[in-house]
């Protein structure tokens, strides 16, 4: 925003428009110096008060506690991927990548998680989102609801094929 102000605003705007903003430009410096000082003062205050004066609590050095509790998040994770793309598959979403996904995170429960796991999670979750899992599983359930009897001739179609 101080750049914005300084260089578009100061610089090239004022600048071509000497004249008629004149008036303007003691203003716009004054309120960038005060933006200047709040910022610098913030900053101070900042380092002053969570760099400098930390000190670490006892849990901030649990690392054996905090590493357990990485590892149930990473658990979590697979556990809640696993169930998405399980729906996915029933509601026939993303039909090309869902048994290849699904196989992926069933492969991963009941591992210990390594930290790679902890990626490959925040990769999941990034791909459920980046493709509107979510929002497809929703409508699929949504019509489902709407149209029970559809859902159920679906299901029997399934079930005959299995047969």
């Amino acid at each position: 925003m101080v750049d914005i102000l300084k260089v578009e605003v100061l610089g090239e705007q004022l600048s071509r428009k000497s004249e008629s903003l004149a008036g303007l430009r003691p203003s716009l410096e004054r309120i960038l110096a005060d933006i200047h000082e709040r910022l610098t003062f913030r900053a101070r205050t900042y380092i002053r008060d969570e760099i400098e004066n930390y000190i670490p609590i006892n849990e901030d050095l649990n690392y054996p506690a905090k590493l357990e509790h990485s590892a149930d998040v990473v658990s979590e994770t697979a556990a809640w991927l696993t169930y998405f793309w399980r729906r996915a598959k029933v509601y026939g979403v993303e039909d090309d990548i869902v048994e290849e996904q699904l196989g992926f995170w069933i492969s991963h429960s009941g591992q210990t998680p390594t930290s790679h796991d902890a990626v490959d999670g925040y990769r999941g979750l990034y791909e459920l989102r980046k493709l509107g899992i979510e929002q497809q599983l929703r409508e699929a359930s949504r019509k489902e609801i709407d149209h029970p009897a559809l859902a159920s001739l679906s299901n029997h179609k399934d079930l005959d094929n299995t047969l």
